[in-house]
């Protein structure tokens, strides 16, 4: 008994066929003009950039970055921007400084927390969820990240902490109630508990030169919403430029489904599907459907969790339908919330005509080859599961044709299935 399959769809992308998993809340690359007060009001465009003192302290749009440049210690400027509420936040931006001469832990303040104002100073801890410090070496042009600690941490003196001319700074942080997965700058999959931040660093935005440079952080004050960004200049001297700032939120996906196929394997249908990484994954539900639309479920295979490593499922459907066979997964959280896959279409055939079921004048007619006299199953149910009936039936060699009231049958597709020492032939056919 031969089988022939034709795999017709192919999947892939995560299960909840979002098809993207970052929205963008603010971002801004200082190109439209060379005046920094028209980067303040609208879409798209700070809150507040300011100073307070001009005289040491001033503001410019140079080489299309924002500029601040110090000459007084004391002296404070800042940018912000509120109406940025997200759970799940990835703010980045592009930085380099220049004319700095000493060590300061602190240079450079970056918060984000709720309800901060556009005063110059620091928001307070009580509303700043998480907080990162820019600390200035003493060779200008060089600089570090650090986590937010009080008193402020050292100035690094590790090399692979220190960092010269212009990088990207990518700032994660989870305020979401549980653990999150996320895509990271170096092309790898993190893990980020709640209420704690990553910062990673490198030149150009380009997956080999990321570096995970603080890694888990406990943010400040866990209870305190994200809405409000702020960058603060408030200590030391040098020019510092920002550019390509981009604040995002991230919706975290139970699974990232990179593929989903089917194929022909031993007279049954074996479906193969892989993720690239797994959040609070607790099992997979395989469904299957003859119409593409009422759907029920034909097994289960247990997840991994949470998880960033791979992962690779198989399952094999052993009764597939002849025709087109629909199948989808079914993504099952921990919790008991559920996310469906997109749906593959595999067409199923027999290449003989050994079962052939219809009906006609009220009656049920099975025609079947035999490879010899014994007894076989027979079991019709509707496009749901349904059982509608079934029966014992004894086969003789070769040809048999078996006729059965259809009074039970209801109108439409119907599953046919014949199990004949073992061997189970099915086949959809129409009332």
């Amino acid at each position: 008994m031969k089988r022939s399959l034709l795999l017709l769809a192919f999947v892939s992308g995560s299960l909840t066929n979002a098809k993207a998993q970052y929205t963008t809340l603010f971002t801004q690359d200082f190109e439209s003009s060379t005046a920094y007060t028209d980067y303040i009001g609208g879409a798209n465009k700070f809150a507040y950039i300011n100073t307070d003192n001009s005289a040491t302290n001033t503001i410019s749009i140079t080489d299309g970055k924002l500029t601040f440049a110090k000459t007084d210690a004391s002296s404070k400027a800042s940018a912000g921007k509120s109406s940025l509420a997200a759970t799940f936040i990835k703010a980045s931006f592009d930085f380099s400084v220049s004319g700095n001469t000493s060590e300061s832990g602190n240079a450079v303040i970056i918060s984000y927390g709720n309800g901060f104002t556009s005063t110059t100073g620091n928001p307070g801890i009580g509303i700043t969820h998480s907080r990162i410090f820019i600390a200035f070496q003493s060779v200008s042009g060089k600089f570090s990240v650090l986590p937010y600690e009080s008193p402020a941490l050292p100035v690094p003196t590790d090399p692979s902490l220190i960092f010269s001319g212009e990088q990207t700074i990518s700032w994660f942080i989870n305020n979401t109630g549980s653990a999150v997965t996320y895509p990271a700058p170096d092309g790898t999959n993190h893990n980020l508990a709640d209420d704690s931040y990553d910062v990673w660093v490198g030149a150009g935005n380009t997956t080999a030169t990321q570096k995970l440079i603080v890694n888990g952080h406990t943010a400040a004050t866990g209870t305190v919403d994200l809405n409000s960004f702020k960058i603060g200049y408030v200590n030391s001297t040098g020019t510092i430029q920002l550019d390509n700032i981009t604040v995002q939120s991230f919706t975290p996906l139970p699974v990232d489904l990179v593929s989903f196929t089917g194929e022909n394997a031993n007279d049954n249908i074996r479906l193969h599907w892989t993720t690239a990484s797994e959040l609070n994954n607790s099992h997979f539900e395989i469904e299957r459907s003859a119409d593409g639309k009422i759907f029920t479920t034909i097994g289960s295979l247990p997840g991994k969790g949470t998880t960033s490593t791979p992962g690779d499922y198989t399952f094999t459907d052993r009764e597939p339908v002849q025709g087109i066979n629909y199948y989808r997964l079914r993504q099952v959280d921990f919790n008991g919330m559920a996310t469906e896959s997109s749906i593959i279409a595999v067409r199923y055939t027999f290449q003989t005509d050994n079962l052939n079921v219809y009906v006609n004048n009220n009656q049920l007619t099975v025609r079947v080859q035999s490879p010899d006299a014994m007894p076989a199953s027979l079991k019709v149910c509707d496009i749901t599961g349904k059982r509608l009936l079934s029966a014992e039936l004894n086969l003789q060699k070769g040809a048999n044709a078996i006729s059965l009231p259809a009074d039970k049958l209801t109108n439409g597709i119907l599953i046919g299935s014949l199990n004949i020492g073992g061997k189970v032939n099915v086949v959809k056919f129409r009332k």
